[in-house]
């Protein structure tokens, strides 16, 4: 009887609550390891991972284990119970060092619970970064891998035949170039790698994409049929930068009766890193349709004769173009091109600040009239500096 009074006493209450949650938690702990040691490697890039974690010490032992397992495959969301902004804040710093994570965001959810739960969000960027860390691994086995030209060139090469729809079984030796300093078995090995690694993540890269695009119209008669009765007139723009797969995708659209037409500027390739070849415009698009007809586009509306004209004399040094000349369609020759060379970008800042307050209490030009132009947004530190 007296058993029985005990079992149903308040404080015998509150004690079994305490160990069953106690309990809780470290079942929780334990699944939670067991997720991120066997099964993190089947989450796909960009799908969302919940974890509510409470805020026991064993907790956080158990996410030190799983940082370097979660961030590497893709977003995460990581849920932490009864903690401080400054103990979240402290494993944020932990995580952010992991390699590839791109950001990582504290947020106190306090919809859901009510203040006292703070939720990391992690960003993971899954493009250059997936394939620089996967790579990586393959490389510190290798002795060449020390080196960053062997590195940059083996990375650059797998690129390259990617964009032009080769395999690793598919390489042979007139793919590897006279002055290559990697061989053909180093190549074969490393992309070989490369390839399950992606496999066994489940990860698709850039070119993987335009491949099995490229694949399934090829393959499959009735999907590449369904599609090319889809357009009658197909249009392509920065035909300029296209590579070899993508051109193989863009004539897999086309039926016979189908018009093509492309936009593009063979002096303005510039992702030849990306696989593109020039050869495709100038030459390759003339032998595949015979009947095409060239429109040249030879006004320019955004600049003045003057800053064509120097334009129209650099590009002139490169032999291997169709001859052009930009006109500017406004008919204004405007100011003279003026070029300056200096030894540095504090030295090409300081020269830019001071034409320009030259100019402006010498000549009364605004300085809202004067504008900077540059290519990178990191270009211009050195001039807000000033």
């Amino acid at each position: 009887m007296e058993e029985k009074d005990q079992k149903d006493g308040f404080w015998y209450q509150v004690a079994n609550f305490i160990v069953n949650k106690r309990k809780a938690i470290i079942i929780l702990f334990i699944c939670a390891i067991i997720y991120s040691v066997f099964c993190i490697n089947k989450v796909q890039v960009n799908q969302d991972i919940t974890t509510y974690l409470p805020a026991e010490s064993e907790t956080r032992r158990g996410l030190s284990i799983m940082e370097e397992q979660f961030v590497t495959y893709g977003s995460a969301k990581v849920m932490l119970s009864n903690v401080t902004y400054e103990q979240a804040s402290g494993l944020a710093d932990r995580i952010s060092v992991v390699d590839g994570v791109k950001q990582v965001t504290i947020k106190e959810d306090a919809e859901h619970y009510n203040g006292t739960d703070v939720l990391l969000e992690v960003t993971v960027d899954g493009t250059d970064d997936d394939q620089a860390s996967i790579l990586k691994q393959k490389f510190s086995t290798r002795y060449k891998g020390k080196s960053k030209d062997f590195t940059k060139a083996v990375t650059n090469k797998i690129e390259s035949l990617q964009t032009d729809n080769i395999l690793p079984d598919e390489i042979t030796p007139s793919d590897i170039p006279t002055d290559a300093i990697y061989t053909i078995n180093e190549l074969r090995e490393v992309y070989y790698f490369y390839q399950e690694a992606k496999r066994r993540q489940n990860l698709r890269d850039f070119n993987d994409i335009l491949r099995f695009t490229y694949q399934i119209r090829k393959n499959n008669e009735a999907v590449r049929l369904n599609w090319q009765r889809k357009f009658d007139r197909f249009l392509v723009d920065e035909f300029q930068d296209t590579n070899t797969l993508q051109y193989d995708i863009v004539k897999a659209f086309l039926s016979p009766t189908t018009s093509l037409t492309v936009v593009g500027d063979p002096d303005q390739t510039i992702y030849t890193w990306r696989g593109a070849k020039n050869a495709i415009i100038r030459s390759s698009l003339q032998k595949d349709f015979p009947s095409l007809e060239t429109v040249v586009l030879d006004q320019n509306y955004r600049s003045t004769q003057n800053i064509l004209d120097a334009a129209n004399s650099l590009i002139n040094h490169n032999s291997d173009r169709r001859k052009k000349d930009l006109v500017a369609a406004s008919k204004q020759k405007g100011n003279e091109v003026s070029y300056h060379c200096y030894a540095n970008d504090i030295q090409e800042s300081d020269a830019i600040c001071q034409e320009r307050i030259r100019l402006h209490r010498k000549e009364n030009v605004p300085f809202k009239d004067r504008a900077v132009l540059y290519r990178s947004n990191y270009l211009s530190r050195s001039i807000e500096k000033q």
